[in-house]
């Protein structure tokens, strides 16, 4: 079971990565990216392209600043994926008697696919974790699921 304790960065990093300085209202964003900070970063790699169909583009590794860093990319969606020896996790900031903690910021990062039920059978093969089943959402009668990442990220997948 994975604990509700996060740092629910994807959706933060996400949303801050579409809110640029200077945009004029009349100006489309085309694209941004994502990054996250994550603990394991082969697990990570192989759980975002395995999953979620992303590509990697490149890697890089500084040992000196214990820093692992790729970038993966899924049609327009831009993914950065970081390890850093220095991150800390939220967990470690609490005690152990706090078992349901949600912190302030950005809850979650979503994404509409295609072929909804074909990956849904591919995510139960992989035993990718969710929150809950799927579900139908009320306003758009679309199908959605919220996936979890290695870390525990909150990613909201609904059907076109």
């Amino acid at each position: 079971m994975i604990s509700l304790i996060r740092p629910y960065r994807l959706a933060l990093i996400l949303t801050l990565s579409l809110i640029t300085p200077g945009c004029q209202q009349d100006k489309q964003i085309d694209s941004g990216f994502i990054s996250v900070v994550v603990v394991d970063f082969d697990r990570s790699i192989q759980w975002y392209t395995n999953n979620l169909d992303f590509e990697v583009i490149d890697k890089t590794e500084n040992p000196e600043r214990r820093l692992k860093q790729a970038n993966l990319k899924y049609h327009h969606i831009n993914l950065e994926l970081i390890e850093l020896g220095s991150a800390i996790k939220p967990s470690s900031l609490l005690d152990d008697t706090q078992n349901r903690v949600i912190f302030q910021g950005l809850f979650k990062t979503g994404f509409t696919i295609d072929a909804f039920e074909e990956k849904i059978s591919i995510w139960q093969e992989n035993g990718v974790t969710s929150k809950d089943q799927v579900v139908k959402d009320p306003v758009t009668n679309k199908r959605m699921v919220v996936l979890r990442d290695p870390d525990g990220n909150r990613i909201q997948i609904f059907e076109k």
